[in-house]
């Protein structure tokens, strides 16, 4: 298990074979741009039928990994039974949302939250990794949060995290070891 999936599985609704999934899966975060294109990727935003300013939302496209967003609206639905015989649940989102909503609506969108949620963890767990390795690497000062020694830093770090990782595909570790090499000190 690495840190990552460790990580994940510390979020309500998501245990350890959930987030070994989806490290497995998503791989780098920085694939996505953001939180939302991930929950897309997953199938878990409303499909769209907009014309003339009107927009008309649908239900949940279905496309991407099945079997990541059967494990996400799975463990939503656990967070829904243990939530609802909580004392403090009256007043949180998930119970404002099924006053709107029926259960199986509301852990949809709780596995949407939580897919947002994996996407900032591991999109800052590689950036926390890269601004500690900038924070290490202190042969080239002045140490500045230029976009570009930070573009550096993150390079190095994925490729040192990809190195040792387990369960990075072979193509993607040597493609991240390759530009770690490939980069010069700024």
């Amino acid at each position: 298990e690495n840190e990552a999936s460790k990580k994940l599985a510390q979020i309500p609704g998501i245990g350890p074979i959930t987030a070994s999934a989806l490290v497995a899966s998503i791989g780098d975060a920085k694939s996505f741009d953001n939180g939302r294109q991930l929950a897309a990727w997953l199938g878990l935003v409303p499909k769209q039928h907009s014309s003339g300013g009107k927009q008309v939302l649908l239900g949940i496209s279905k496309r991407g990994d099945t079997y990541l967003r059967t494990l996400l609206i799975h463990g939503a639905r656990a967070v829904i039974r243990v939530a609802e015989r909580k004392v403090g649940y009256a007043q949180s989102w998930l119970a404002q949302l099924m006053g709107r909503r029926n259960k199986n609506v509301a852990a949809v969108a709780l596995a949407n939250k939580n897919a947002r949620i994996v996407w900032a963890l591991l999109a800052l767990l590689l950036l926390g990794l890269g601004l500690a390795v900038r924070l290490y690497d202190l042969s080239d000062p002045p140490l500045d949060f230029h976009p570009t020694r930070q573009l550096h830093s993150l390079i190095m770090a994925r490729g040192m995290y990809y190195e040792t990782a387990p369960g990075i595909p072979a193509w993607q570790r040597e493609r991240a070891v390759e530009m770690w090499r490939a980069e010069g000190v700024i």
